[in-house]
């Protein structure tokens, strides 16, 4: 292979498909799309199962904010919006493993919208798709260690009573997850796959024990209370609207459902694992969710005094129900593990996507965050400023709840920006007979000139007619997710219920426009090429 430095605009290509599980088969996909294999590849199918499953931790996050559901659409409405969100994310995740299966890099959506785009809207689509997954996972570490420390607060009170929560209390605890995932991350590394495949046992297991603790040891209401049970506790207009309110919230819990994607250039047969593991993840956590929702709403015979729990979490009220104080402790301590055991697959997906990005000069300071450590292979610049960014958001946390809910709502809004614009994209293209069927040679069909482009389907695709289907369910669901996103939680809203994140999300736009505009156009030429196959 001949290393090139290309200073024009860089064009994204594609290549055939591939069998090979060699590494020079790893780094052929990667000089396919024009990028050097400088990270060490550690992870497998089945690490990285482990490693996208704790990352979403679906059914540990619904059992912590169940609440919101029940106010929008009640019992019922968590079920069967669960079931709407659970399949529209599969359309998704399925959408964007094809994408994957074709340029299996660490940037992701940006790339994919790069290789996808018209030429002439090529650069400000990527640019856009690549801060908003950048934005995305950064608050993904906050929105998980803050929560996990607020949790661990609650324990506290459950077992000591007397005990005065203070926010400072939960901003010090957050910080003690923050550098246990640093730690991992680091230091433990090079053990990092086998810590994951050890997870998902763990994963497993402590969905039994818990799933089937509260099962049979609570009280149960009856299957009518569940499942014909609808609530508008947000005043809104009709039961349907106060329903896709709140589907955001399901839609949250599996955030982070593309995360094996930025682990692509660490990942052995990354064509292949990578959009396998985004697939079987999704499905794995869906099943896991669903069953502890179901377990969770059948065991709620007092709902009044499980939203006024003085822990602040009502699922702690229900475990304290069925298994009593120590029981309860046991129960929520392995939600808190896997929170924790979540938090650093959370770190390490956060600090390869700000890596990728600044590898293309997409962020402030992009020949910092672009630097891998020779030694560790790991880009250590992007981890340090991901460690000092989710240093920073706990503290606004000290000084007010609402001001720190308001910095991570940009969560799901950022996420769904990032998916609708390459699903529709690759909709587009699909349909348009754009992406070719691989050669048996193993041509990528790649120039580096404008309008030169081939793209070639990878080796993990749908069928042509399930595709199409599922593209467009994807792009409907997207599309639609985004939008509520930004709803607040009741029709009536004051500075505590507002919904901040349309303000945050825009204004972190306007700010990467603003940049943009100034500095970035003249160095972001999209996804550059780096070395010629």
């Amino acid at each position: 292979m001949e290393e090139i430095e290309v200073h024009g605009k860089g064009e994204v290509r594609n290549r055939s498909n591939r069998t090979d599980l060699s590494a020079d088969g790893d780094r052929t996909d990667l000089a396919n799309i024009g990028k050097k294999q400088v990270l060490k590849r550690r992870f497998g199918f089945m690490s990285m199962i482990g490693f996208s499953c704790t990352l979403m931790a679906t059914w540990a996050g619904l059992l912590t904010y169940f609440a919101g559901p029940l106010m929008n659409g009640g019992s019922a409405g968590s079920v069967y919006g669960f079931i709407f969100s659970w399949f529209g994310v599969i359309t998704v995740m399925c959408s964007l493993a094809e994408l994957a299966s074709m340029a299996p890099t660490a940037g992701g959506q940006y790339h994919y919208v790069a290789m996808l785009s018209p030429e002439s809207c090529q650069k400000i689509l990527s640019y856009i798709a690549g801060w908003a997954t950048v934005c995305a996972w950064q608050a993904t570490v906050s929105a998980v260690c803050l929560p996990l420390a607020t949790i661990v607060q609650g324990l506290v009170i459950l077992n000591y009573p007397n005990y005065a929560a203070e926010r400072w209390h939960a901003t010090l605890m957050a910080y003690a997850f923050i550098l246990l995932a640093l730690f991992v991350n680091t230091y433990l590394n090079k053990y990092f796959n086998k810590i994951e495949g050890m997870i998902l046992i763990l994963y497993i297991i402590g969905f039994f024990g818990v799933v089937i603790s509260l099962s049979a040891l609570s009280e149960h209401i009856t299957a009518e209370a569940v499942f014909h049970s609808w609530n508008n506790g947000g005043g809104w207009e009709s039961m349907s609207l106060a329903w896709f309110v709140s589907l955001a919230a399901f839609a949250g819990a599996f955030a982070g459902a593309d995360g094996a994607t930025h682990m692509a250039e660490e990942i052995h047969n990354a064509s292949v694992v990578v959009p396998r593991s985004m697939v079987t993840s999704v499905i794995i956590n869906g099943v896991f969710g669903f069953a502890a929702l179901i377990a969770i709403l059948f065991s709620i015979t007092d709902l009044e005094g499980a939203f006024a729990s003085p822990t602040g979490y009502p699922f702690m009220a229900v475990f304290q129900s069925a298994a009593g104080v120590k029981g309860a402790t046991v129960m929520t301590c392995t939600i808190v593990c896997l929170g924790t055991f979540g938090s650093w697959a959370l770190l390490a997906t956060a600090s390869r996507q700000m890596w990728a990005f600044a590898r293309d000069n997409g962020l402030p300071g992009s020949g910092h965050l672009s630097r891998i450590e020779p030694k560790s292979a790991l880009p250590w610049y992007a981890i340090a400023v991901t460690i000092g960014i989710n240093f920073l958001i706990p503290l606004i946390y000290i000084g007010s709840a609402t001001g720190f809910n308001a910095v991570i709502s940009l969560l799901v809004s950022s996420f769904y920006i990032s998916f609708v614009i390459p699903c529709y994209l690759l909709l587009w293209r699909r349909l348009s007979g754009a992406i070719k069927e691989p050669t048996p040679g193993g041509d990528t069909g790649f120039k580096n000139t404008p309008g030169s482009r081939r793209l070639i389907w990878g080796p993990w695709r749908m069928p042509k007619i399930v595709g199409i289907v599922f593209n467009a369910i994807a792009c409907g669901f997207a599309t639609i997710i985004l939008a509520f996103s930004c709803f607040p939680s009741t029709a009536v809203v004051d500075k505590t219920t507002m919904n901040y994140s349309s303000v945050v999300t825009g204004g972190v736009i306007v700010l990467a426009m603003v940049y943009y505009v100034v500095h970035g156009r003249k160095v972001y030429l999209g996804p550059t090429i780096e070395i010629e196959a």
